[in-house]
């Protein structure tokens, strides 16, 4: 007996799926999108339920609902969202579709997820009443989501072969970085929990963890993701406005996902992350708009490879991701670095002024991700003739690669400042040739020349 299970977000799915497995003793199979359900669809033997989340990359609920509808699949489909079905074409219909249909909140009401799965199961062993769910006496837990925890809801145990599992931790044991690379250095990524402890552990979880994991704060997670899906609609409506091809902008797509998901995965940025994304102002989509553009212009530039985009890329989501306050990194670049004309406090601007070294640091630090990225990001408000911040570089001290993203940087927040006018297009280009006219920077200005379809400086 199975469950497929449908979320991009990576924590989430994982909190869900113990959820899931906890209420049915089935196997869930996980997928981070709608295309990559509808695939293992074509091999459902033995599938109770479908649960999906809504708003997803690379296929959302409504493509893969309308691949069961199509198909014709006698199978409940559990979908977390609060919109309003009926707005929705392929969703008109949903309720009435099957008896165990339905639509559920997130986070869920109390029980109503209980509910919904006790009914698909029912339905299941209704239709298959020879297949018998196998229950297993313990039941895993990956280390990254018990490294989430500050004690143990119950008692943790180590696998040393399928008929003997050791206890590791007792109910109520603290856990800390120390016990968590215990296991980390020996290679091991799950832990196991009894049978008949793991639904009080994974309500722990829930109780504990739902709320943070979907960075609320009083906002609906459909409603944050919604916003992100306008903000990627804005962001490549600007770019074509510009003069970016829309073959470059899917091709550089896949390129910023892969980054985001690389950022994601690593716990000490997470949050940092989805705090820029959930807020979705300024800063997240100045910092989308800069690795669309940067990785546009290393197409044009005879040293790219797929690798220096992906820095380029990491480096436009992670250079202002340590700055507390969105509306003075807009001041200041609406004011095109003129602190007194933004109206910046002095220790406001010594604070926004440490920025470039403070998130190249946290870069440094995260183990995973390729080199010369940190370089990118401290050097990111550098300009030539020593006239950036916060090291007055002069011109041949700043990397190529790092000028690639300065102009970028720039012309993006050009753009801003003249409020994405395309009657200012020329004087933007006379300011950017204005201030990159030599070296290293006037080859990164001619890729964003050609990029945007311009004659070259």
């Amino acid at each position: 007996m199975k469950i497929i299970y449908a979320e991009d977000d990576e924590d989430l799915r994982e909190l869900f799926s113990m959820k899931l497995q906890a209420l049915s003793n089935a196997e869930v199979e996980e997928h981070e999108s709608g295309n990559s359900a509808i695939s293992a669809l074509k091999n459902n033997k033995e599938l109770a339920v479908i649960v999906s989340d809504f708003n997803m990359p690379d296929g959302d609920a409504t493509v893969l609902y309308k691949y069961v509808k199509e198909n014709k699949l006698n199978i409940p489909f559990i979908l977390f969202s609060p919109e309003n079905l009926e707005e929705h074409e392929t969703f008109k219909t949903f309720k009435n579709d099957h008896p165990g249909n339905r639509q559920i909140d997130k986070p869920p009401q109390k029980g109503t997820l209980d509910e919904a799965i006790a009914s698909a199961i029912s339905f299941f062993k209704e239709q298959n009443p020879d297949v018998v769910a196998v229950v297993l006496e313990y039941l895993p837990v990956r280390l990254k989501m018990l490294a989430k925890l500050t004690k143990t809801p119950t008692d943790i145990f180590i696998k040393i072969s399928d008929a003997k599992y050791v206890k590791m931790l007792h109910k109520g044991a603290p856990v800390d970085d120390g016990v968590i690379e215990k296991y980390k250095v020996k290679n091991i990524d799950k832990l196991y929990i009894k049978n008949d402890q793991y639904e009080a552990f994974i309500n722990f979880c829930m109780d504990s963890l739902l709320d943070k994991l979907l960075h609320l704060d009083g906002k609906n997670l459909d409603e944050v993701k919604a916003v992100q899906a306008d903000i990627f609609e804005i962001v490549q409506n600007q770019l074509i406005n510009i003069g970016m091809s829309e073959t470059v902008i899917a091709l550089t797509k896949t390129t910023v996902e892969s980054s985001i998901k690389m950022i994601e995965a690593n716990p000490d940025l997470t949050d940092l992350l989805k705090n820029m994304k959930s807020d979705a102002g300024y800063t997240y989509e100045h910092s989308m708009l800069v690795s669309y553009v940067a990785c546009g212009m290393s197409d044009h530039l005879d040293w790219s490879t797929e690798d220096t985009k992906e820095k380029l890329s990491i480096a436009a989501f992670m250079h202002d991701i340590t700055i507390k306050d969105q509306d003075i990194a807009l001041k200041y670049a609406m004011n095109d670095g003129d602190d007194k004309a933004a109206g910046i406090k002095q220790k406001e601007l010594n604070e926004f002024e440490k920025h470039p070294l403070d998130a190249a640091k946290l870069v440094s630090n995260t183990k995973n991700f390729p080199p010369d990225i940190d370089k990118i990001v401290s050097q990111h408000h550098e300009l030539p003739l020593s006239k950036g911040f916060p090291r007055k570089l002069t011109s041949n001290l700043i990397t190529p690669l790092s000028t690639v993203f300065i102009v970028a940087h720039k012309y993006i927040d050009l753009l801003y400042i003249n409020d994405f006018q395309a009657e200012k297009t020329q004087q933007i280009l006379d300011t950017m040739k204005s201030k990159f006219k030599s070296g290293n920077f006037r080859k990164s200005l001619n890729a964003l020349l050609t990029l945007i379809h311009q004659a070259e400086f």
